[in-house]
């Protein structure tokens, strides 16, 4: 019973990291023949996930999930030049940036900062494009899990302290059909 139970977990897993075109691939695969209530389970339990209603309820579902703030890495093939502000606003106080626009890692720094140090501004919603951006994302983590260090030692408390969420959305762009 217990193998069941860790195979059981880690299709639940791999659905979150599965891609829409591999699913609905897979109602049509050898598996589908074979045990067809199984692939249906895993069909409804991939597009039931708050991920493919939008960003903001994606945000929304793993914000209530998570009193320390959310830290999220977020892939999507939608383009880069997608309006986030129009999936968040009037949600939560947020602060959008594209990591191709900072020339320095000093604008990328002072952006991390006033984040962290704005009172009100609850999210942070960065947009990378896997492409253009790739060389620079291990630094826009470390920076951002620095600055979130200095700003949980700075609020000692942790009732007086501003629950704040990070999001890298990472855009990456479909293989073009030769």
């Amino acid at each position: 019973m217990p193998t069941k139970n860790l195979l059981d977990r880690c299709k639940e897993e791999l659905m979150w990291i599965a891609t829409p075109e591999g699913v609905l691939r897979s109602l049509r695969s050898d598996l589908a023949s074979k045990d067809a209530v199984e692939v249906n389970r895993l069909y409804k339990t991939y597009f039931d996930k708050p991920i493919h209603n939008g960003l903001r309820e994606f945000i929304e579902s793993s914000v209530r999930e998570k009193d320390d703030g959310l830290k999220a890495l977020v892939m999507t093939h939608a383009n880069i030049h997608s309006d986030v502000s129009k999936c968040l606003d009037g949600f939560l106080q947020f602060q959008s940036e594209r990591l191709s626009t900072f020339k320095s890692e000093k604008q990328l720094t002072r952006q991390i900062q006033n984040f962290w140090r704005n009172p009100t501004t609850q999210l942070l919603v960065i947009q990378c494009s896997a492409e253009v951006d790739a060389d620079h994302m291990l630094l826009l983590k470390t920076t951002i899990e620095n600055h979130h260090e200095e700003y949980v030692q700075s609020t000692a408390s942790k009732s007086k302290r501003l629950v704040k969420h990070v999001c890298i959305i990472v855009h990456i762009e479909r293989q073009k059909q030769r």
